[in-house]
């Protein structure tokens, strides 16, 4: 095998490690893949393929790394480089989510000024979504100290009260903890990791994407359980 294709066949052996679930194969203008585009990169496809280390899906142009593909990776000879690799796509992942971030809360603040101008248009915001959605919190929260996914609270609002939109949700919740009556956790992973990111919200500085109730409110809710 030539140096070139070496250094291909373990960038995209390594790239395939991190995306069990698929991969392009190739890279276009606009997306990434395990394999660069041009000649070399289809070379060492095509070496990869033939000798059973990655599974391509003709239909969808993705590719999944084998157990013989593991193997190879594990095996090489240059495992410090395959750490490199590794190491060099995590860092890639979190200057993703920085970025991403960034833009959330540019986002989130002109959002936000938006809401502040309607409310003030109309009066009055629609205050009643606050027990209703207080009252699904309780109902969802079995044991102190339990966090639940906003998407979970939000499902549980709308069975009741298929009206209610996600804006009105996430004015709710803050209204809610800005008079304490619940407690917003951030979302602490990787965001393309994030299930369910829409009913995700900009909480300060963080994506809060759990509720809780506090303590006070925990006590008043056992006999609920």
């Amino acid at each position: 095998m030539t140096p070139i294709r070496e250094t291909r066949v373990r960038e995209g052996l390594s790239r395939a490690a991190l995306h069990p679930e698929g991969f392009p194969t190739l890279a276009t203008r606009t997306t990434s893949g395990l394999f660069p585009a041009g000649k070399e990169g289809r070379e060492a496809a095509e070496f990869c393929s033939s000798s059973g280390w990655i599974d391509v899906d003709l239909a969808s142009s993705t590719a999944r790394l084998t157990p013989l593909g593991w193997n190879r990776l594990v095996t090489d000879p240059r495992l410090d480089l395959v750490m490199n690799e590794l190491l060099r796509q995590i860092d890639s992942w979190r200057d993703q989510d920085r970025v991403l971030l960034q833009r959330l809360r540019e986002k989130s603040s002109s959002v936000d000024h938006l809401r502040e101008v309607i409310g003030q248009l109309i009066g009055h915001g629609d205050h009643a979504t606050d027990s209703v959605v207080l009252a699904h919190l309780k109902l969802l929260t079995s044991a102190k100290g339990m966090d639940v996914p906003l998407a979970t609270l939000f499902e549980s609002v709308r069975v009741e009260h298929s009206g209610t939109s996600l804006g009105a949700f996430h004015d709710s919740l803050r209204r809610l903890r800005t008079m304490g009556r619940l407690h917003l956790h951030a979302w602490t992973g990787p965001l393309h990791d994030m299930p369910h990111p829409e009913a995700a919200l900009m909480a300060g500085h963080d994506i809060a994407y759990y509720a809780s109730l506090p303590d006070s409110a925990l006590d008043a809710t056992e006999g609920l359980t």
